[in-house]
């Protein structure tokens, strides 16, 4: 089981050197998508990953262009078929899709509103009220919602030690969980493109009206990176389980009903159905932070520890510090380790009040891989702010940001 206390997701991977050391490592550090067009090969397909600082990624969806090239040839003869065919064809299809594979009704009230009827012209939206979830599920509210007859989409987020969090699914894992693997979500805290995460989401067995659970064994990072990366890719049905496995455990002794299993859980037998929608309003580019400093359009927030905030933490060979004008708020402050739960909304609010944040002004998240950025986000998310991470972080900023524009101690820059 992951503690609180390992923190090798703090820094992973990333070492921050000044020019004049002799031993460069700045080159070992992933700089931007923005300025870099890696290209993932995924599953036998090519896709370009670069996040546009303007548009966000673009892509034309493979499914769009099956059924623009077969619907747009069927469509012609549709002219000709008699009117009690069409009847029966739009009868037949209303009955598929409110249905289920498992043969269970979807109401049509349990179905929000299309995300293409927000308005995406601004990166920064306030929360649409028919498409609000409430990020966080109790363990209670999870066993209810599985003893439904519901479509829940379980999943155990695992660390970016894959292995080690092979052992310990198999080992143990709430019942009909599915392991989600955290490197299928990111590349160097840089998040996959659309369509690979479509692909992998789809092989999991998700579809567009899944309801998602998801949970981890104690680091808190994985599971509200994986929540973020669903809001940025269109899904806002999902939830994290307060307190995580250990929640559920601490049920199971109170109760026989929250059941645990062994081993690996079955495959879905069929393809999922989801579909990546770009939400552009919950992400943040090196450009759109640079351009807030001449615009002024929202405040900043540092998600790193306060050591690495104020620049004195990491060994002599790294430089630590934050972008000028952001407040720090550690994640420590949002959830409580001990006993491995939020922070009540009473403590939220007077903490994000304290820093100056206001719900009716946007907020921008960053650390160095986005995962501590991810868990402030949830946290401000669950309070209603309106918030975005600027997933390249203190990495990309101390490379290609202005001098003025950065905050590090003296004696690391001589």
């Amino acid at each position: 089981m992951f503690f609180p206390k390992d923190k090798s997701w703090q820094n992973q991977g990333h070492r921050f050197v000044s020019p004049k050391t002799t031993t460069i490592t700045l080159n070992s550090i992933q700089p931007s998508a923005t300025i870099n067009n890696h290209v993932d090969h995924f599953n036998g397909h090519t896709y370009n990953t670069v996040i546009d600082d303007k548009n966000g990624p673009t892509y034309e969806d493979p499914d769009e262009v099956f059924r623009r090239d077969i619907y747009g040839q069927v469509n012609k003869k549709l002219l000709l078929i008699h009117p009690i065919s069409l009847t029966a064809i739009f009868i037949r299809t209303k009955y598929q899709q409110e249905w289920n594979d498992k043969g269970i009704l979807i109401k049509s009230d349990e179905v929000k509103t299309d995300l293409n009827l927000l308005n995406t012209n601004n990166k920064l939206l306030t929360h649409h009220q028919d498409l609000y979830y409430e990020p966080i599920i109790s363990a209670q509210h999870l066993l209810q919602l599985m003893s439904s007859r519901k479509k829940v989409c379980l999943f155990e987020v695992s660390s970016d030690r894959i292995d080690e969090s092979k052992i310990h699914f198999k080992r143990e894992h709430i019942e009909s969980a599915k392991l989600m693997y955290f490197t299928n979500l990111s590349h160097i805290g840089i998040p996959v493109h659309p369509l690979q995460f479509q692909r992998y989401a789809r092989n999991l067995g998700v579809d567009s009206d899944c309801h998602v659970i998801l949970y981890d064994k104690g680091e808190l990072v994985w599971s509200t990176y994986a929540l973020w990366i669903f809001h940025t890719f269109g899904h806002q049905k999902v939830q994290i389980l307060d307190g995580g496995m250990a929640s559920w455990k601490r049920m199971q002794k109170k109760s026989s009903l929250y059941h645990t299993e062994a081993g690996v859980s079955g495959y879905f037998k069929r393809l999922g159905n989801f579909k990546s929608k770009w939400s552009e309003q919950y992400i943040l580019t090196f450009d759109d932070v640079l351009s807030n400093f001449d615009k002024k359009q929202f405040d900043l927030v540092d998600g790193q520890s306060r050591a690495e905030y104020n620049g004195t933490s990491g060994g002599n060979d790294l430089i630590l510090g934050h972008i000028r004008s952001a407040q720090n708020i550690p994640i420590e402050e949002v959830f409580n380790w001990k006993e491995e739960r939020w922070m009540d909304e009473k403590v939220l609010d007077e903490l994000f009040k304290k820093t100056g944040l206001l719900p009716s002004r946007p907020i921008a998240i960053y650390c160095t891989n986005s995962l501590r950025a991810s868990t402030i986000w949830v946290s401000l998310y669950k309070m209603k702010y309106q918030a975005a991470v600027y997933f390249s972080g203190w990495p990309e900023w101390l490379i290609r940001a202005p001098d003025y524009l950065k905050v590090i101690p003296e004696l690391k820059l001589n």
